[in-house]
């Protein structure tokens, strides 16, 4: 609104971002702008508060997977989380900010198919980083990608593809159909998601994140939707022309 004051996420300890933009989901909030301590831009996931009034449990969920991606080694295909911070009662993920946006934004405009070839590669390479166990740094088992689609994929100022949002979304969905309210917490996420699309529909993916171990009693989508999602990636046609066609990572 013209005239006010912009909105400051402060712990006063090691966040300070002061908003300029906004992005919306059915599940999540993300509030971006710079940080007053590092000097760069990042990025504050939440959840959102209407459905952590139908659910308060929900919060403990989103701090362990918090806890979970902050936890994982640095890959350059895999999106940073550097904390997890409360501010004002509220938990937040604190994330590296995606300059370009998510791919799909991008895959809906034309892109030269070496460009999608790379990005392919690159978002192969982040599910690799991801399904390697590391004993040695406290992750003793393989983690997948719950949720792995182009939406979930950012492109950063170097036009690097970083995989994100560890699928929350199918956590969120497993724990309210859990509940008595059910039926009208899944209306509540169709109305906010379709109001989130309405007002920003090219704002990227703001669901929270949700990794899953690997083992037998753990549901995920199969190695067929990875593979479907890394070709449609490299092949998806397209119809207008993007100004940076020419871009090619590395060069």
């Amino acid at each position: 609104m013209s005239g006010s004051q912009p909105l400051r996420l402060t712990d006063f300890t090691s966040v300070d971002i002061t908003v300029a933009k906004m992005g919306a989901g059915g599940f999540g909030l993300v509030f971006m702008g710079p940080d007053r301590i590092r000097g760069k831009w990042y990025a504050l996931k939440t959840l959102r508060p209407e459905l952590l009034v139908l659910h308060p449990e929900l919060r403990d969920l989103f701090l362990t997977e918090c806890l979970t991606w902050v936890g994982l080694w640095p890959h350059p295909n895999l999106l940073n989380a550097l904390s997890a911070a409360e501010i004002d009662g509220r938990l937040f993920l604190m994330l590296d900010y995606a300059e370009g946006g998510s791919l799909r934004d991008l895959l809906a405009i034309n892109q030269p198919f070496s460009m999608r070839l790379t990005w392919a590669q690159m978002i192969a390479a982040g599910l690799v980083a991801l399904h390697t166990p590391d004993p040695e740094f406290l992750r003793p088992h393989p983690l997948v990608h719950r949720d792995l689609k182009p939406e979930n994929v950012l492109v950063d100022a170097s036009n690097y593809a970083r995989i994100t949002d560890f699928g929350l979304a199918t956590a969120i969905g497993e724990a309210l159909a859990q509940i008595p309210e059910a039926p009208e917490a899944f209306a509540l996420i169709e109305h906010l998601s379709a109001q989130a699309n309405q007002a920003n529909p090219v704002a990227p993916s703001t669901t929270g994140g949700h990794t899953a171990r690997a083992t037998h009693t753990t549901r995920f989508r199969t190695h067929t939707a990875t593979a479907g999602v890394v070709g449609r990636v490299a092949s998806e046609p397209f119809n207008t022309c993007h100004p940076n066609n020419g871009l090619r990572v590395g060069k």
